[in-house]
């Protein structure tokens, strides 16, 4: 179970495929890059033989704040890229991103904290063009 306040869900009345697609988009014109994704869905059914619904983690990405993490703030780099999770639901789609506020009252210092948030802002509103955010369920 994902810890509500490390994760935002939201959801989406598009089936998977769109929603997908909507969202790849949305990343693009936050001038977001996915470095990489992995099919759950295809993982799972490869190798435990069991078919899940299809579920994908997108591994998003701002090439200038990975440029300037390498260069010049290389802890940053151990928090990129970020974790999108869409996973299909009988009436459309959920997408888990990680909690922007989780970044901001870590402790971190800003070095690191700071282009996180850049990151994780862009995600958001990406996100928030192709969902809508769900409110959390309490324990």
């Amino acid at each position: 179970m994902l810890d509500p306040t490390t994760t935002v869900t939201y959801v989406s009345t598009e089936p998977f495929d769109r929603t997908l697609k909507l969202l790849r988009d949305a990343l693009a014109r936050q001038r977001l890059l996915i470095a990489g994704e992995t099919d759950l869905q295809a993982r799972v059914q490869q190798r435990f033989g069991l078919r899940i619904p299809p579920c994908r983690t997108l591994y998003v990405d701002s090439p200038e704040v990975f440029l300037e993490a390498i260069t010049r703030n290389r802890p940053v780099v151990v928090f990129l890229p970020v974790h999108v999770v869409l996973s299909a639901e009988e009436d459309g789609t959920v997408v888990y991103v990680m909690n922007p506020a989780c970044a901001k009252g870590t402790g971190w210092p800003p070095d690191v904290r700071i282009p996180l948030n850049r990151v994780l802002l862009g995600v958001t509103e990406a996100v928030e063009t192709v969902a809508m955010r769900q409110a959390a369920r309490a324990a």
